[in-house]
């Protein structure tokens, strides 16, 4: 189960943030996390947490006994010339935080990520759920464009409208918004069915584009004029 959960997050994320407390150092599930990461070939930052325990002996002795753990078992840190970024941090004292959030940003830069807000939304689809009050509710990150209540959604073989959508607060309680731009974690009220995790959402602004993307089907495919009239009427009827 918690192979799945890493692996669920390395499809849903553009760099791995590998927390790694001072006090345990490499562990079984820290070679996982790094091994699917690599296999999903994105960057890594490592945080070594609670260095606030340690004094300055301690602190660089820790550092080079969890890049010696890393190498044995087939990764690399910057300082053993590979891609590996590690800092040191307590999320106690904040120490460090400046460092890691560079290391990040540096990161970001070399991906080059970007979005257009002004494009349709695209989201991944993380958990689904049925509450008996208010019916089916997916929690999704969104990739792309931004997402609006009223939005035309798609996810697999289920289409719906945007109900509700919902932000987390900094008290991680749900707060209602109107949209939700690229990066942001939502919860949203939309499809009748529970869609399966890790499934592309994706939103039709209005009909003209829908109807733009079968007309260009039709001259790709050449089918009559009244075949593309019925594709269309059985598409909105899902609305």
């Amino acid at each position: 189960a918690f192979m799945a959960m890493r692996e669920s997050g390395a499809a849903a994320t553009d760099v791995v943030l590998l927390v790694v407390s001072a006090k345990d150092g490499v562990k079984d599930q820290t070679v996982e996390t790094l091994r699917i990461a690599t296999e999903h070939k994105l960057p890594i930052v490592l945080a070594l947490n609670k260095i606030d325990l340690l004094d300055q002996y301690e602190r660089e002795a820790l550092r080079s006994q969890v890049e010696s753990d890393l190498l044995t078992h087939g990764f690399a840190s910057e300082g053993m010339g590979g891609e590996i970024q590690v800092v040191e941090i307590s999320a106690k004292t904040a120490e460090g935080f400046e460092d890691l959030e560079e290391a990040l940003s540096l990161q970001t830069e070399i991906l080059e990520l970007n979005t257009n807000l002004s494009a349709p939304g695209e989201a991944l689809i993380l958990e689904s759920q049925i509450d008996p009050r208010i019916g089916t509710y997916s929690s999704a990150l969104v990739r792309w464009g931004t997402m609006r209540v009223g939005d035309h959604v798609v996810c697999g073989k289920q289409s719906a409208r945007v109900k509700q959508l919902f932000v987390l607060d900094e008290g991680e309680h749900p707060r209602s918004v109107h949209e939700a731009g690229a990066g942001q974690p939502v919860l949203f009220i939309s499809f009748t069915h529970s869609p399966r995790t890790q499934q592309q959402q994706q939103q039709q602004q209005h009909r003209y584009e829908l109807l733009g993307s079968l007309n260009l089907f039709r001259q790709e495919n050449e089918c009559s004029q009244q075949h593309l009239r019925n594709m269309l009427k059985v598409l909105l009827r899902q609305e």
